[in-house]
Formats: C-alpha cells, sequence, structure tokens
C-alpha cells in the first residue's frame, strides 16, 4: 500500500501544524475521559484551522469519548490493526498500565491512500453498438430528460414520483458528473444511432471496488420499448463494467409488478434472489420489489465488440 503512519500528542496547535508539514491527509482523534463531547469544541476547531494551516488536503476529524475516573486516567490509546490495507484504528482493551491523556492526536499519513474507501474519478464511457450509442450527459440533455422524468406512464413502477420541474433534469446531470468525478460509477444516455434520438440512459452505481460490486439501472423512453434497447445497453454497460472495473457481482432491483424489466435483467442472465417487502411508497401507494443478481462466472457478453472511449 506505500502507507506510512506515525502517532503524535500535541497539546497546541501550532505543534500540529508543524508536525502536518507535507503530509496529504490526516485522522485526527480527539479523546477524552467522562467529560461531554461540547468541551471539546474549542480544540476540535484549533485542530482543524491547524491542519487547513499545513495544506492538508483530506482530514478525517472524530473524537471519542470514554469511561473512566479523571483522576486516574486510564484510556483506551488507539492502536492499528495489523495487516489490514485499510489502515483502520481499533480500540484494545483495557490496559493494566495507567497512561496520560493527550488532548489531540494524530495519525499522519504521509503518501497517499491507494486502495481502501480512497477513490479516483471514473471517467464516463462511450460505447457503441449496431444500434445504440452510450455517452456521458451534456447540459443540452435538460429536455429530453426531463421529458422522460416526467411521464407517468414511464414512472409508474418507478421508485420516485415523476418530476414537475425541469430543475430536476439539471441536478440530475450534474449528479452524473458528480458520480464521474468521485468514482462511484457511471450514468450513461442513450442515443439511437439511426436518427441520433435520445432515447433513455443506462447506469452503473454504488460501486465498491473492495467487494468488486455495483448496482444496474436504467429508464428508456417508452415510444423505445419493445425494441430491445435495454437490454442491448444494459449488455454493453456491463461488458465494459466487468472488464474495466473488474467486477465480480452486480446488482439490481425491480418493482414486481414490472414483468418486462424483469425479462431485461433475465436475458442478461441476472438471478432472481429474493423480494424486498413494502420497500417502496411513492405517492401513498406502497410496492415490492425483486432483487436480482448477476456474478462473474455468470456472465455471457455477448460477441459483439463494444469498444469504449
Amino acid at each position: 500500500m506505500g502507507v506510512s503512519t506515525g502517532h503524535a500528542d500535541f497539546d497546541e496547535p501550532n505543534e500540529l501544524v508543524r508536525a502536518l508539514d507535507g503530509v496529504e491527509r490526516a485522522l485526527i482523534i480527539s479523546v477524552g475521559i467522562d467529560i461531554d463531547i461540547d468541551d471539546r469544541l474549542p480544540k476540535h476547531a484549533r485542530a482543524i484551522e491547524a491542519a487547513a494551516k499545513a495544506g492538508v488536503g483530506h482530514v478525517l476529524f472524530t473524537s471519542i469519548t470514554l469511561a473512566g475516573d479523571p483522576s486516574h486516567p486510564n484510556p483506551l490509546v488507539p492502536e492499528r490493526v495489523p495487516g489490514r490495507s485499510d489502515e483502520r484504528i481499533r480500540m484494545p482493551a483495557r490496559r493494566e498500565k495507567l497512561l496520560p491523556v493527550a488532548p489531540i492526536g494524530c495519525l499522519i499519513d504521509r503518501t497517499p491512500i491507494r486502495g481502501g474507501n480512497m477513490r479516483t474519478s471514473l471517467p464516463t464511457p462511450s460505447l457503441h453498438t449496431d444500434r445504440l450509442r452510450l455517452r456521458a450527459f451534456e447540459d443540452t440533455d435538460a429536455n429530453d430528460l426531463f421529458a422522460l422524468h416526467s411521464s407517468a406512464y414511464v414512472l409508474r413502477y418507478w421508485d420516485s414520483p415523476p418530476w414537475n420541474d425541469r430543475v430536476r433534469a439539471e441536478k440530475f446531470i450534474t449528479a452524473c458528473r458528480h458520480m464521474a468525478q468521485e468514482g462511484t460509477g457511471a450514468r450513461l444516455a442513450v442515443d439511437r444511432v439511426s436518427d441520433g434520438a435520445f432515447i433513455g440512459w443506462c447506469s452503473l452505481s454504488r460501486w465498491h471496488p473492495d467487494y468488486r460490486s455495483a448496482s444496474l439501472g436504467y429508464c428508456f423512453d417508452d415510444a423505445a420499448w419493445g425494441h430491445g434497447y435495454a437490454t442491448e445497453a444494459a449488455r454493453a454497460l456491463l461488458r465494459w463494467a466487468f472488464d474495466t472495473l473488474d467486477l465480480n457481482r452486480v446488482q439490481a432491483e425491480t418493482d414486481t409488478r414490472n414483468l418486462a424489466s424483469a425479462r431485461v435483467l433475465e436475458k442478461l442472465g441476472f438471478e432472481r434472489e429474493g423480494t424486498l417487502r413494502e420497500d417502496c411508497v411513492v405517492n401513498g401507494e406502497v410496492s415490492d420489489s425483486w432483487v436480482y443478481g448477476l456474478i462473474r462466472r455468470e456472465w455471457q457478453p455477448s460477441s459483439e465488440p463494444v469498444p469504449a472511449h
């Protein structure tokens, strides 16, 4: 992992500033014994200010309040868990030796973390099939997107009501870009090659690199139903995802009344794994959802090439 950590105790913010010089990421832990968390708020602010002055790009600040006699401190000192790539912290059992309490402890990472929960951006791919083009959303898609998501007929089995404000489309497009920037997945607009028309979108979200898992989603205009477009677009995205992200599992959920969507998933090789009972309530209407899963060893990509660039 190339991660080195150091531990130090500080009473003054200036000491923390000097210690954080050149550090890119830091986990700052405030430890107290039998005191209310509000009593440490001034030191919290000073520690965060110190980190900012030192130019630390990423800071996680947390507090640990421990039971004990303030006149006889016996703190549970944080320890690193040996062999863990994510550098998590655990609290050991009470120690026999009495140790003094430091107001602020700082676990310092002196090199960028590669892996664990630290993410990098995930550029949105551009994919092609014989009939479709999957691409990143653009601002000019807002009108078509609003028309899609404002249709009560299209969204009758959706997990939220239809849109009634075009601003929702603009926020959706912004969220797509944030998804790519944060590296949590990819949501692609789907155009029909024959006429360039926007017919819907397909997404891979909640990507978890450690678990090698993600979730599949899609939404298509009713005029495009019955032509196999959803299956074709989803297959192209899945092929990119299994090849690029090294996925092991993809999950999808659909309303139990949406038999057409269930058929799409089954044609892609998904197995129905269970039912989420009454998991959605939209405009007062309660519905169940089927959970589908696709495992890498069960994935059967088509022979059609799907170039990504």
